[in-house]
């Protein structure tokens, strides 16, 4: 058995999109395999927004999966890299709320610390003027 038989046909999409920065590459180019929509991206910094449903939800649940969420938090703090090969190697988030089907999330990606090959990213995730996610996001560059 396949490992994403087991995901849900959302999940599955995200599963396979990675977190790849986009290296110069136009940003809409990612938008079929990766989460949300992209909305800005400037040197960086990054803004993507995802309208959720139910696919996003577990079966009879009312919330999105946290993965969902994370995953548009890559996808931003990737972006706001722009780095070709920038693969994450490690996030420190903290969930504030809970997501529900419907809602509008926007994550803001910001570039802040270069120490050699690792990038920190800081990243929020929110419904309107409520942070759902916040976290602080490590990217390692290719040798």
């Amino acid at each position: 058995m396949q490992h994403n038989e087991l995901l849900s046909p959302a999940e599955a999409a995200i599963a396979h999109a990675g977190t790849g920065a986009t290296g110069g590459h136009d940003a809409a180019s990612l938008t079929d395999a990766a989460p949300g929509t992209v909305i800005t991206v400037a040197p960086g910094f990054s803004r993507v927004e995802l309208l959720t449903n139910s696919a996003m939800a577990s079966p009879g649940s009312e919330f999105v999966r946290g993965g969902i969420v994370l995953a548009v938090a890559d996808h931003a703090a990737m972006l706001a890299l722009d780095q070709a090969g920038a693969v994450l190697q490690a996030a420190e988030v903290q969930f504030t709320r809970p997501v529900k089907v419907d809602e509008l999330i926007v994550a803001e990606a910001h570039a802040r610390i270069r120490h050699g090959k690792k990038r920190h990213v800081t990243v929020s995730v929110s419904h309107g003027e409520e942070k759902v996610l916040q976290g602080e996001f490590t990217a390692c560059l290719p040798a």
